[in-house]
């Protein structure tokens, strides 16, 4: 034991006496600290140098100048009245979007910044109402203004119910202006309830007149399909009035900058798709043709469609009870420390490059030298000086990763604080909400990608011992880094799924991690399941197949100039 731990030594010594190794291995360890800090200050330099509604106002401008050039251009004369509506309607966005910029309007955090661009719909209706009064053609209004209005209805009202109409818009314009010019999110908030409430009973008469449908043809399928849509879209608009509700007995501000804003926008949106029904087959037909040639078929289709519904499901459960706990979820919080922390394993990737360079190296560098011979002089067994630097490589690959992600974690405290890091993660586990450790989840994920390293670092280290070539050794190492996403595009293209069951797909594990996304990318855009478990077992046992042939080498060959 005393030999072999004297071998590590003399490994480590004459590693670190080489000066590209202690500074390569110091400049990963300064990214590691630097990269939160640094992704921090370029988002916020984009997201607060960015502001939409002087953009919008610019875009209308084009616009505007644009479509007064073609009414003068004779040639464009059978457009004229399309153009005259465009640039109506343009003007008044562009007067309404100025006022609210004299209100200071326009930050991405601002709630008022939504509430003006909902009031384009309200501006659309108007200027419709107003355009039959003046008598527009309808193919003019629907193609200038409401592609999706119903302008023939509309025309079947009197004057009087038509300038009523506009009036009443106006209002709500008037009172959208005031809303935004009072700060007030209460009013604007009740504003949305209300809206809902009224969706709810439009919708229930619809549902009404298809159940009669229904009634009178119990096969009518597209009725049938049309009531469970409309019960769905019932369901999600009963729900956010709820959230509505919610918001303002809680006193929750419209604010991005407050957790418990971001969380029930986040429920709202999950409510959409846990409340939508699936499309009939005939829309799936239609909808998915693309994808239809490339093999995706509609029970792929239910499928996908239900394992979205049950993740919505459980990340409604999971805000909900972040709300009454009074902490968190991680993908909520403002200060992002926990969310921006769990990318630490994607920074392993370095770590995995500087030690594939060390371990191409670490036996082929001893033949192409000449020090091997020196080397097996010692009264030491074989296996043992190859154990020592097999060993040398993976202490230092575990010490870099929990340096890295030290550092890492070290420079997120430092971006966005380190108040977030004492909040829980949340899990569903039999149904129930679970809670657990932060540092238990990051050493989780770092742990797990932890073995591709040990992989990388095993094949490169056959390689060095098997063929004395570093140079083979280092591409060998590398591309197993970079090596998963190309083999998925290319499985995905082919429609290969048996390649999910391969190590192949699972060579870089960072995509499979809490924060990764590589599972549901595949399910979504190939259709291909995951089992980054399986993957996991895949590599451990690889590696060790790949060590056993480098001992079996090295302890048979003879050594040669």
């Amino acid at each position: 034991m005393k030999k072999l731990w004297r071998l590590l030594q003399n490994e480590y010594s004459k590693q670190f006496r080489k000066i590209s190794v202690v500074v390569i291995a110091a400049l990963i360890l300064a990214i590691s600290f630097a990269a939160p800090i640094i992704k921090d200050a370029l988002w916020k330099s984009s997201v607060y140098q960015y502001n939409p509604i002087t953009s919008e106002i610019e875009s209308l401008d084009w616009q505007i100048s644009s479509l007064e050039q073609d009414l003068k251009d004779e040639g464009l004369a059978n457009g004229a009245k399309v153009n005259e509506l465009n640039i109506k309607y343009l003007q008044e966005k562009k007067e309404l979007l100025e006022f609210a910029q004299s209100c200071n309007v326009g930050s991405y955090d601002d709630w008022r910044t939504d509430s003006v661009m909902g009031l384009d719909t309200v501006l659309r209706n108007k200027l419709t109402y107003q355009a039959i009064l003046d008598g527009y053609l309808q193919a003019d209004i629907a193609n200038a203004l409401s592609p999706e209005f119903d302008v023939g209805e509309a025309e079947k009202l009197s004057p009087d119910e038509l300038t009523n109409l506009v009036a009443e818009q106006e209002k709500a314009l008037d009172k959208g202006r005031g809303i935004i010019q009072n700060n007030n999110y209460k009013i604007y908030v009740q504003t949305l309830k209300q809206q809902q409430l009224d969706q709810i009973s439009e919708l229930e008469s619809q549902k009404k007149s298809f159940e009669e449908a229904l009634a009178e043809n119990k096969s009518d399928q597209q009725a049938a399909a049309r009531v469970s849509s409309i019960e769905s879209k019932i369901q999600t608009a009963r729900d956010l009035a709820d959230l509505y509700e919610y918001r303002i007995k809680n006193d929750i501000p419209l604010n991005r900058e407050d957790w418990r804003s971001v969380t029930l926008y986040s429920i709202a949106d999950n409510l959409m798709v846990a409340n939508d029904a699936p499309m009939a087959e005939e829309d799936f037909t239609m909808q998915y043709a693309w994808r239809i040639a490339e093999g995706f078929t509609y029970q792929d289709y239910l499928d996908q469609f239900r394992s979205q519904q049950l993740e919505a499901l459980d990340n409604i459960q999971i805000y909900k009870h972040s709300l009454e706990v009074g902490k968190p979820e991680y993908k909520q919080a403002v200060d992002a420390t926990r969310r921006n922390a769990l990318d630490a394993p994607s920074m392993l990737v370095l770590t995995t490059l500087f030690c594939v360079m060390i371990a191409s190296g670490i036996v082929s560098s001893e033949h192409s030298k000449g020090t091997i011979r020196l080397l097996l002089m010692r009264p030491v067994k074989r296996w043992k000086i190859l154990l020592s630097k097999y060993v040398m490589v993976l202490s230092l690959g575990l010490g870099m990763a929990f340096l890295s992600t030290l550092l890492y974690l070290a420079g997120n405290m430092v971006a966005f604080g380190a108040s977030d890091l004492a909040n829980p993660m949340y899990t569903i586990v039999n149904g129930a909400v679970v809670e657990s450790s932060f540092f238990l989840f990051l050493l989780r994920d770092v742990s797990f990608v932890f073995i591709s390293v040990v992989f990388a670092i095993s094949l490169a280290f056959a390689a060095s011992t098997i063929f004395k070539n570093t140079a083979l050794s280092v591409i060998f190492g590398v591309v197993t880094c970079f090596a998963s996403t190309p083999i998925l595009l290319i499985a995905g293209q082919l429609k290969l799924k048996w390649v999910m069951y391969t190590p192949f797909p699972y060579l870089s594990l960072s995509g499979y991690t809490t924060s990764g996304g590589m599972a549901s990318m595949l399910a979504e855009q190939f259709n291909m399941t995951a089992h980054p478990v399986l993957g996991a077992w895949w590599l451990v046992g690889l590696s060790a197949v790949l060590v056993f042939l480098a001992f079996l080498t090295f302890g048979k060959r003879d050594v040669k100039n």
